[in-house]
């Protein structure tokens, strides 16, 4: 991951139950923003790994954490309209 990464991004882990379901979440919010999202693999990035470890799924915007682990729609709908997404 670059260290200024812009937009909208979900990190996950291949094989996490729990990263497939938020994706399919984030997907749909991501559509109905119009926004484009990026997911990445944190077991196939060191840093991201180190960042976060058990920690995912997590929604960074412009690489900062919005939400991350058991979130439901609502609280990534609160958190990018926070941050004017």
């Amino acid at each position: 991951m670059q260290e200024h990464e812009t937009g909208l991004v979900l990190v996950g882990k291949a094989g996490c139950h729990l990263c497939s379901e938020r994706s399919e979440l984030v997907r749909a919010e991501a559509r109905r923003r119009h926004l484009t999202l990026r997911e990445l693999d944190a077991a196939l990035d060191p840093l991201l790994e180190r960042r976060f470890g058990q920690r995912v799924p997590v929604v960074l915007w412009n690489g900062e954490p919005l939400v991350d682990l058991d979130f439901d729609a609502a609280e990534l709908r609160e958190a990018l309209d926070r941050v004017g997404a």
